[in-house]
This record gives C-alpha cells, structure tokens and sequence, in this order.
C-alpha cells in the first residue's frame, strides 16, 4: 500500500500559558498544504517492524514516530504480524512543518485500511495522543482549530486553496523544545484567533494579512537570525505576509502575485535554501 503523507502549516498561533508541567497551551489554525511525503507499507510474517527511509537524517529505529505508531496499532489490536514501512523524504526535517507526525498518522490511517480495523477518528487521536501532540490534527482533512496540546480539535468551513504560499527553509533546522523553552510570553505576539477565523471564513486576505501572526515567531528568530533576514527580504521581493512556520525554522510567506512567488524561487534556490510555492489543500 503506498499512501500520500500531507504536510501542514500554522496559519496563526497564539500560546495562551505555560502550565506547571512545562507544556504549553495553546490556540492555533492548522492546515495541510500541497506538499507531502509517500509511506510504502508491506505486511510481513516475521513480527519485526522495519523501516526504511531516502533521508538518511532521519532515524529508522523505535526513536522513529512511524515506528511508535505503528507499534501501537500492533499492540492495541493483538497483530501478530510484522512491517516493512518505507518514507520517501520529500518534506523537509526540523522544519515546523510536522512531516514526523504527518507521516505517524498516516501509517495509523494505513494500518487501519490494511488490518479492516474500523476505527473512528476518537480511536486514532486516542492511540496517537501518547506518541505525539499533533499527530491529531493530521487525521482531518479540513482547516482546524487546534487547542489544549493539540487534541482539542474543531473543523473549519473554509476554502482558501487559491491562495498562494511560499515556503522559504534555511539549510539548518530548529529544536521544538529550544524554541518553546525561549518563549517569553509577556512580549511574544498573541493574535486574536477568532479575529484570523473571521478573515479565513470570509476569503478576506486582507484581514488576514492584518491579524496573523505566531507566538512562537520571535523565539525562533532570536536562536536563528537567518529567519530574520529570510523575512526582510521576502518582503523586499513583494511578499503581502511572513510567518514563521510552527517552531521553525520554515517561513511560511503569502502573496497574490505569481512573479513575486517566481522571483523568491529564483533567489532562494540560488542560495541553495529549501524554497517551494504551494497551497492550502
């Protein structure tokens, strides 16, 4: 079985506390975008779950999302049988742009298809809560209200797939952790989330371009200052927006200009940064 396995971007976040725990709470607007990996998955006879990927970053050991989640599914549903699950890199690591936890859902969903398991969405954000917090999310197809830490999750009826997205990644990745530790929540940016629903609802770029932005953006800037220049000169280019995608270290960027989103191409493909113009699906 071979499946598609869709990236997402944080179209605003907003860090409404940090508990005692050390988590944070929060309230953000996910989606996926046209950019995915492909999960290969064979059932063996030998009980064994082996992985294999094209990006030899990525480990291929029960340190490995895909592995936890399949090894849930096995467990929970007394499969005696083994894996051969392969992952064609294709979205970039250490990116904010949750390829680890897309790609954990997805062998859930395909585990699902290929074992006749029946289960519900309940079912497989119940399995998947202990091994990731968005892995949640990627169970739906719609834009989402994401709350809590990340498994309070409301579908939205909206439909921007016209809009034009660019993302823009440094050579080098960001730590999740290191950016949530350095947030400094008195001075962070705290969009108004129902205020981004309104403008996502009613089509109105404008509006968005007004009231988006993420909690976290700063806190990746100030352990990475690429993203800063990044930024001004997406803007220098004619770009309407900037982000920074998650934790980082991607920028995710909004235009409605075709030759602006050509001409960031050109420029950061010269720099041999990860560039790539696509859109909400």
């Amino acid at each position: 079985m071979i499946r598609k396995s869709y990236a997402k971007i944080n179209l605003a976040i907003n860090i409404l506390n940090k508990n005692e725990d050390g988590y944070h709470e929060l309230d953000m607007i996910m989606s996926k975008i046209n950019l995915y990996d492909k999960i290969y998955i064979d059932i063996t006879n030998d009980s064994q779950i082996k992985i294999t990927c094209t990006n030899k970053f990525v480990p291929c050991d029960d340190s490995n999302l895909v592995y936890r989640a399949a090894q849930a599914v096995l467990e929970n549903y007394q499969i005696n049988k083994g894996l051969n699950i392969h992952i064609a890199k294709y979205i970039p690591l250490q990116a904010g742009l949750g390829g680890g936890s897309a790609n954990a859902a997805t062998v859930i969903d395909m585990l699902n298809e290929l074992f006749t398991l029946n289960m519900t969405i309940m079912d497989k954000i119940n399995l998947s809560k202990s091994i990731g917090y968005d892995i949640p999310f990627f169970f739906y197809d719609n834009i989402c209200r994401v709350k809590g830490y990340g498994e309070i999750i409301k579908p939205l009826n909206i439909n921007i797939s016209k809009w034009k997205i660019i993302l823009v990644k440094p050579n080098r990745g960001l730590s999740t952790k290191q950016v949530y530790e350095n947030v400094n929540l008195t001075t962070c940016a705290h969009p108004d989330i129902t205020k981004v629903i309104e403008a996502l609802e009613q089509d109105n770029y404008d509006s968005y371009v007004k009231e988006a932005a993420n909690s976290l953006e700063q806190s990746a800037i100030n352990i990475k200052g690429i993203i800063n220049t990044i930024m001004n000169e997406l803007y220098d280019l004619g770009v309407d927006k900037c982000m920074v995608c998650g934790s980082g270290s991607t920028v995710v960027a909004f235009s409605q200009s075709l030759e602006v989103c050509t001409k960031i191409k050109k420029a950061h493909q010269n720099k041999k940064n990860f560039v790539y113009l696509t859109n909400i699906i």
